[in-house]
C-alpha cells in the first residue's frame, strides 16, 4: 500500500485523499488554506468532519453556530491545536483571520 500523498498548497479547499484514490477506504483528507478575509464553504453531505487548525485563525459558521477566531498557533510546533467537529448533512463556512491552514478529515 502506498500511504504517501503529495500536496501543493493552494488557496481554498484541496482534497488530497479520497475514498476512490486512497488506500484508506473510509476516510478522506484535505487542506483548507485561506488568507485574511478569504472564505470557503463546504457541504459535509453524508460525511462527518473534523477540522484541525494547524496554523493561524479563522471564523467558523455552521447553521446558527458561530465561532470567532478559532486557532492560535503560529506553526505546528507552537503548542496544542484547536479543532472543530461538524456533523453530516451540514454547511460550514471558514473565513480567514490572517493566514490560516486547516486540515480537514472526514469519514
Amino acid at each position: 500500500m502506498n500511504y504517501k500523498k503529495s500536496y501543493v498548497p493552494q488557496k481554498g479547499y484541496t482534497k488530497i485523499c479520497t475514498k476512490e484514490n486512497c488506500s484508506c477506504k473510509r476516510l478522506e483528507f484535505g487542506m483548507i488554506c485561506l488568507s485574511d478575509g478569504e472564505s470557503v464553504t463546504l457541504q459535509t453531505e453524508n460525511m462527518e468532519f473534523s477540522f484541525i487548525f494547524l496554523t493561524g485563525k479563522a471564523d467558523v459558521v455552521c447553521g446558527e453556530t458561530k465561532y470567532k477566531s478559532v486557532g492560535e498557533r503560529e506553526n505546528v510546533f507552537d503548542g496544542p491545536c484547536h479543532s472543530v467537529y461538524i456533523p453530516k448533512n451540514s454547511t460550514v463556512t471558514f473565513t480567514g483571520v490572517g493566514e490560516v491552514q486547516i486540515a480537514a478529515i472526514s469519514s
